[in-house]
């Protein structure tokens, strides 16, 4: 009983996966196009991910200096 089950779900997902491949993808190398506002919504994530790294970053080495030099 689930033997049969198995090899039938697994058939159906390996003819979904490449009709998607054909039919979903379209030329590999076209770049996507860019709404107006994209560039900026995408400079302000990145510092929203990277400044607080940059921080954690300095914070640990100004302690690390702190330690050996001053203390």
């Amino acid at each position: 009983m689930f033997r049969k089950n198995r090899k039938a779900d697994k058939q159906s997902n390996d003819t979904k996966h490449t009709e998607r491949n054909i039919v979903g993808r379209g030329n590999a190398e076209e770049e996507p196009k860019l709404e107006k506002g994209d560039l900026t919504a995408m400079l302000i994530a990145a510092v929203g991910v990277f400044l607080p790294v940059l921080i954690l970053v300095a914070v640990f080495l100004i302690g690390i200096l702190w330690l050996l030099f001053i203390r």
